[in-house]
């Protein structure tokens, strides 16, 4: 995903600008593609865990950063479940649209992480300071 912004941001010129750029899950799930069994198998799953959210750190710094710079918009298309990092990827957007049948769930620490520094940015930004920190405290 990573490449593929990049590839978006070295291209994208005003002579042919992109206007946005759509996330979108499959019907199951809305992910990132970080696999957990991928953590839970490593050999050190502190630092398998940390490249982890390093990367969804990396992915939410260009939709907050990056993309918002070449004015393009970014939407979330959220069709199926959507949980920890999913959430701060998502919530990082300009536009996010979900299902009514979505279940949002923003937590890591029911399975021992912490999560993105950039959660306070987008979380805040979306739902408030409150609503923000009840996110973050779950």
């Amino acid at each position: 995903m990573i490449d593929a912004l990049d590839f978006i941001t070295s291209t994208h010129v005003v002579e042919q600008p992109l206007s946005a750029v759509v996330l979108m899950g499959g019907e199951g799930y809305f992910s990132n593609d970080i696999a957990l069994n991928v953590i839970e198998a490593a050999a050190d799953l502190a630092l398998e865990s940390w490249h982890n959210i390093s990367r969804i750190d990396d992915m939410v710094h260009y939709l907050l950063h990056e993309l918002p710079s070449c004015n393009i918009l970014t939407v979330a298309g959220i069709r199926g479940n959507c949980a920890a990092g999913d959430v701060a990827m998502a919530a990082a957007c300009d536009v996010v649209l979900a299902g009514c049948e979505v279940i949002l769930n923003p937590a890591y620490g029911a399975i021992g992480l912490h999560g993105s520094e950039y959660h306070s940015l987008s979380y805040t930004g979306k739902c408030g300071s409150a609503g923000a920190s009840r996110l973050l405290l779950t």
